[in-house]
């Protein structure tokens, strides 16, 4: 809960009293106190959590989420650039299929996108949703479509029978 409501003069002390930054709490979802901070944005917290030892890779029992998988679905920039600076890996997909790129194009976090490609994120990666281009072509994500074909995602990719050029009708 610290990490949460990025109470950073709580959480140095509890990790350096050798508190377990991995520990899952049952309460918010099976998340560990990495999400918590990545589902809030407070980006100090996860620096510190990152500093000692946490698992960016570890998944919260309610989505199948990792914490950089959080941080693009709720936005959190700093908390992203983070966790993709440790080597978090931009790929790994939560229990709904999707990946970092189609959590942030999904969400409408356009900044988040740019890190994420740099980062080696699959820019065709497919969900149950489609690729991150045909939901944001869905949305009218503008800014986001741009994106995406700027880093060469493929227009030609069906869901559900249809390109995201048809989605966007």
């Amino acid at each position: 809960v610290a990490s949460f409501n990025g109470h950073l003069g709580c959480v140095t002390p509890l990790l350096d009293a050798q508190a377990s930054p991995d520990i899952a709490y049952g309460g918010l979802g099976g998340t560990t106190p990495l999400h918590a901070a990545c589902a809030s944005g407070q980006s100090e917290c996860v620096g510190a959590l990152i500093a000692a030892g946490a698992s960016f890779e570890l998944v919260d029992e309610e989505d199948g989420a990792t914490p950089l998988y959080t941080a693009c679905e709720n936005g959190s920039l700093d908390c992203a650039l983070a966790l993709l600076a440790a080597g978090a890996n931009a790929n790994v997909r939560a229990a709904d299929d999707g990946t970092p790129l189609f959590a942030a194009a999904f969400n409408e976090h356009v900044a988040l996108l740019e890190p994420l490609l740099l980062a080696r994120a699959s820019v065709d990666a497919q969900s149950v949703a489609g690729t991150a281009l045909t939901i944001s072509a869905a949305y009218g994500n503008v800014d986001a479509v741009r994106a995406l074909l700027d880093a060469g995602a493929d227009t030609s990719l069906l869901h559900d029978g249809q390109t995201p050029l048809e989605v966007a009708r």
